[in-house]
This record gives C-alpha cells, sequence and structure tokens, in this order.
C-alpha cells in the first residue's frame, strides 16, 4: 500500500502588512519559538499585539489569533472562511494522508458518525475501565506520569479500536507512532536516512502494512471494535469505506487516541497537582458515583467534564 501523491501546496505569499507583527528570523521566520517555546509565544504576541498578529512559521506566512473570541471565530467557522485541508496539508499531508482533520466538508464526518453511535460508546467505556483499574493499581507510589500513561493508553487503543492485544508487537507499533508525530513537527523535510521526517515517513509506512493487512478479515469479524465497525459501517445510502480510507482513518484515530489523550491527561494531572483545591473538588465528585463507572452516569460529572475541556 502507498500513499497517495498531493501535489505541493503554494506557499502563502499574501501581503500581510496591513497587520500588526513581525516576520520574524531571517528565512526561518518565528519557526524556532513555536517549536522551543510554543507556550511563550502566544503569550508574548498577545501582550504586544492583541489577539490578531502576522508572522510567519515553517515557513508560511501566518496570522496569529488568540483568545476565546478568535478561537471560535476559526474553530466554529460560520461563513466557511477556512479550510482544514489548506491549512494542515502542508505539515501533516505526508503523514496523516486524507486523515479526518484535514477533510474539508461533512461527508466523511457523516459516515464516520456510524461508527461512533451512542450504542457502542457504552461498550467501549466498559472495556477500558478493568484495563484502567488494573494498570493504576500496579502502578509504584513514586512514577513519571508520562510514560506509564503512554503505555496505558496504547494498550487501550489496541484493545478498544482494534480488538487485539499489541503483546510484544507494542513497542514497534509505539515507535511507528512516536516517530510518525514527531514528524510533524519536523522543520526540514526530507527522507534521508537519519532525519525526523524520514523516520516519521518509515513509521507510516509500517503503520500501513499494519493495518492494512487486518482489513479483509475485519469485514465480515463478529467483533465490536472501532476498526471492524469502520470495516462494516454503511451509510443510509449504501456508501462505505475503502480499503485505503480504513487504513488512514485508523492511523489517524489512532494517533489522536493514544498520543494526543496521553498528552492531555499529562497536562491535566500537572494542572492539578499544581491546583489542589480543584483536586480535592475533582476527587470528591468522582467519588460520589459508584465503581465502575457507568456511561449514563457522566452527566453527573460536570467538573471532571470543565477540567477535560
Amino acid at each position: 500500500m502507498t500513499n497517495s501523491v498531493y501535489p505541493p501546496i503554494p506557499r502563502s505569499r499574501a501581503d500581510l502588512s496591513h497587520l500588526p507583527g513581525e516576520d520574524g528570523l531571517p528565512i526561518i521566520g518565528q519557526t524556532v519559538e513555536v517549536l522551543a517555546r510554543p507556550t511563550m509565544l502566544p503569550q508574548r504576541l498577545w501582550q504586544r499585539y492583541g489577539a490578531v498578529s502576522r508572522g510567519n512559521a515553517m515557513f508560511e506566512n501566518c496570522v496569529h489569533l488568540l483568545g476565546p473570541d478568535a478561537n471560535r471565530f476559526v474553530l466554529a467557522d460560520r461563513d466557511r472562511n477556512f479550510s482544514a485541508d489548506g491549512g494542515w496539508q502542508p505539515l501533516l499531508g505526508r503523514l496523516f494522508p486524507r486523515g479526518l482533520m484535514l477533510r474539508d466538508g461533512a461527508d466523511h464526518r457523516k459516515l464516520m458518525q456510524f461508527a461512533f453511535k451512542k450504542k457502542a460508546l457504552p461498550e467501549d467505556l466498559a472495556s477500558m475501565q478493568p484495563m484502567i483499574r488494573a494498570s493504576i493499581d500496579a502502578w509504584p507510589t513514586k512514577l513519571k506520569f508520562y510514560p506509564a500513561i503512554k503505555g496505558l493508553t496504547l494498550d487501550i487503543a489496541a484493545q478498544v479500536f482494534l480488538g487485539l492485544s499489541l503483546g510484544r508487537g507494542a513497542q514497534r507499533i509505539n515507535t511507528a507512532f512516536v516517530n510518525v508525530v514527531a514528524a510533524s513537527m519536523a522543520v526540514v523535510r526530507t527522507t534521508l536516512p537519519g532525519t525526523r521526517f524520514g523516520a516519521g515517513l518509515r513509521g507510516r509506512r509500517q503503520l500501513e502494512d499494519f493495518f492494512a493487512r487486518e482489513v479483509a478479515s475485519r469485514r465480515s469479524a463478529a467483533t465490536s471494535d472501532l476498526f471492524s465497525r469502520l470495516c462494516q459501517t454503511e451509510s443510509d445510502d449504501g456508501e462505505r469505506f475503502s480499503d485505503d480510507e480504513i487504513v488512514d482513518h485508523m492511523i489517524f484515530v489512532m494517533m489522536e487516541a493514544h498520543d494526543t489523550t496521553t498528552s492531555s491527561l499529562s497536562s491535566i494531572c500537572y494542572l492539578l497537582a499544581v491546583h489542589p483545591e480543584w483536586q480535592a473538588r475533582v476527587r470528591a465528585e468522582l467519588q460520589a458515583v459508584p465503581e465502575p463507572l457507568a456511561y449514563e452516569r457522566l452527566a453527573e460529572l460536570p467538573l471532571t467534564g470543565y477540567v477535560l475541556r
């Protein structure tokens, strides 16, 4: 299986001189700040220029939109001003081609919703909880949280989304995902040996091979994991995902479930540690709901929902 080759997207050369802001260093612009100080750069730009400023990062002219109003304007996109494909393609197009986040329009989102039917979510939650409890009970009193939760989320994703245990192959798959995600922020986009981007593309091919081998058997599998649901999902109009589309979606969904969830939970635990009053409130809310947590009782956890958001 091979990736489709996307034509190069023209670099943005729009005249943004009417906006306040800065071009950064010659050639590389603000790229170093974006990669080395991803939280400090927005704070500096906000203090100096306000909610809107021009810039240049990853060799692209760009507009920085900061704050809740600006984020709502972009993410809601009620007037259809923005393109997910045009925005993400230069960074992610070769690593996550045809991924859900890179698609404009709602066609694939509608079909994907059939795979995430509400009746399947309680089953997913029920299968996750024993794994979570067993893993946390086995953790020592002191540990490095990020690698511990990263291993757990990979195990959960393998069980809930793939319906299998990765076993001895877990490290190889984990390394492939890590390399693909790391490559998305590579400044030098070359496939030469020893480069981050080259390792990411090799990891992408490993993941393609891994999922492609399973698609045919999952078309008729009597299992309820997400992989099988994607293989068997059919819209009201009879539309189905092709084999290549399933592989693309599984790689992207596994990345979101594994890497993004790990980062989110690590940030949450850090913030709860530095805000013990919120830690106490969330703990009290969770302890008021009996284990195992039933899907229909998630609505009884509003504070936990606030923290996650």
